[in-house]
């Protein structure tokens, strides 16, 4: 069992891990349009707003999670707290504290900016010593960032990673708000 294959990048599997939209849109309607008729009680939604719309939302809140750079998921357990809710929120940053990310860059607005833009990153599974793990590593195997897109045309993959989505860019806002306040 010492020769496991690594399908963390192999395009075969990459919404293995995530519902696709497509996955939401066929089979969450009817929880979707629950959503739908609860948030347009509260006038989160217009009266003129479908459920497009909250696939929409559950999109820019929850989806972007990407092993290819191409093939967008969804992150599960957000989405499945979100309709169960029937509210927008924090859903699976708030699951387990996110020490990872406040050590990493707790006084520091460096790591802050990581969440802010597209940056370059030669390999981001390698780890042979914990104590020495590279950051963008820990955060992209941490669920904090993900895949841009891979450019092959060096030979060797250079990957570029981006914040997913709104839960976690929003998330790590407030606590560096919270932080720095």
């Amino acid at each position: 069992m010492n020769n496991f294959k690594d399908i963390t990048y192999d395009e075969n599997y990459s919404t293995i891990c995530g519902f696709t939209e497509d996955d939401i849109t066929d089979n969450f309607r009817d929880h979707t349009q629950a959503m739908l008729t609860d948030l347009k009680k509260s006038g989160y939604y217009g009266a003129q707003s479908m459920t497009d719309d909250v696939i929409a939302d559950l999109k820019d809140w929850y989806g972007g999670y990407a092993w290819d750079g191409t093939s967008m998921v969804f992150n599960p357990f957000s989405v499945m707290s979100c309709l169960h809710r029937k509210r927008f929120g924090y859903y699976w940053y708030r699951s387990g504290h996110p020490l990872l990310s406040s050590k990493l860059w707790h006084g520091n607005e460096t790591y802050f900016k990581l969440f802010s833009k597209t940056f370059s990153f030669q390999d981001i599974v390698t780890v042979s010593d914990l104590a020495d793990i590279k950051d963008g590593t820990a955060l992209f195997q941490g669920g904090y960032l993900t895949v841009k897109s891979i450019d092959l045309s060096t030979g060797v993959p250079i990957y570029k990673l981006r914040c997913p989505n709104n839960e976690v860019s929003q998330a790590i806002i407030q606590e560096f708000v919270a932080r720095k306040g």
